[in-house]
């Protein structure tokens, strides 16, 4: 278990298109027409001029609509961003949002492993991305009073403050992100569809392979028997094997997928609740009010183990993920019923 992670994965190098707040948008080389996807040349910066077909800026427009929707959705819930960018870098192996700039990025060429391809990219998929920013805005109170409190139980060897705090709190960006995914979508599978579509999927040994670009059996949209399963199924609000009893469970790292059956109890009890469902914004709110109260606990829980804040500790709080996902779906149940 790696217990140190960075928060920003990846150094921006070329940049094809970058949108503005208001999704106006600027793509430098575009021939011949913005909208196009045929025959497009795409500027990757100093000079370097490539020419592909089926990619080009529409791609980042559609992520610029997306946060102009969520933004109506949300309406005064929660705290944004006042400003953000939307860019398409050259290779990468996710899409991700860098705090460092605020800016959402999805690469233009999708890299895993010995693996490569153009990917598509759904709404769901920046809409995540989005989600992680809403959130950042959200923390940026209270991250610094958690620093100082970390700090002050805080072993010589166990990383830095903020290094802490990113290992408690980065599967609850994760889950927040999908959240937002979904709200906006109202389908609970949005975030693990969009992640297929991009065509990376496990093969039955569980190495990746890419789904090709024609049709094929296996590339096909699963339904939740479809062997093999695809890597995001932890990801879809509705699967019934992430409930929390059921569920396989998954290593302590994996922040995406850490929260697994708290994503099935939102949405099953909460999000698609036909009573309050389209109450988008206060959902929303209360997610943070439940993450902000379970990150709370967990802060104080480590800092009272003896030896406080230290390596040992936080691998022994991170270790059992039945009982992190239990303990965050009862507070979740009991900052719901006093919102609603």
């Amino acid at each position: 278990m790696t217990l140190i992670r960075n928060t920003v994965l990846f150094a921006l190098s070329s940049i094809v298109a970058v949108a503005s707040a208001q999704a106006d948008l600027d793509c430098p080389g575009l021939i011949p027409r913005p909208f196009s996807s045929i025959e497009t040349r795409i500027d990757l910066g100093n000079g370097q001029i490539i020419e592909a077909k089926n990619i080009d800026c529409k791609k980042v427009n559609v992520g610029a609509k997306v946060v102009l929707g969520i933004q109506q959705m949300l309406g005064r819930a929660l705290p944004y961003p006042s400003s953000i960018h939307y860019r398409m870098v050259d290779k990468f192996d996710n899409a991700f949002f860098d705090p460092s700039d605020v800016s959402l990025n999805v690469p233009y060429q999708l890299v895993l492993d010995n693996y490569s391809k153009n990917p598509v990219y759904s709404p769901a998929v920046w809409a995540h991305e989005y989600g992680h920013s809403v959130l950042d805005a959200v923390l940026r109170s209270a991250a610094p009073q958690w620093r100082a409190i970390i700090k002050r139980k805080l072993a010589d060897d166990t990383g830095t403050p903020a290094q802490v705090l990113d290992l408690l709190i980065s599967s609850y960006h994760e889950f927040f992100a999908d959240v937002i995914a979904v709200l906006y979508t109202q389908k609970p599978d949005a975030v693990a569809r969009g992640l297929y579509m991009t065509g990376f999927m496990t093969n039955p040994e569980g190495s990746p392979s890419v789904c090709p670009n024609k049709s094929s059996e296996k590339c096909r949209p699963r339904n939740r028997t479809s062997d093999p399963r695809v890597i995001a199924t932890s990801r879809d609000f509705a699967d019934r094997h992430n409930q929390l009893g059921t569920w396989r469970g998954v290593d302590p790292s994996d922040d995406h997928d850490l929260l697994a059956p708290a994503r099935f109890h939102i949405w099953k009890y909460y999000l698609s609740n036909p009573q309050i469902k389209h109450e988008e914004g206060k959902l929303a709110a209360t997610t943070v009010d439940a993450i902000m109260a379970d990150v709370n606990a967990r802060i104080k829980r480590v800092m009272n183990l003896p030896g406080g804040i230290n390596r040992a500790n936080l691998q022994r709080e991170m270790g059992d993920v039945q009982r992190i996902n239990r303990e965050f779906i009862d507070q979740i149940d009991a900052t719901f019923k006093k919102a609603f």
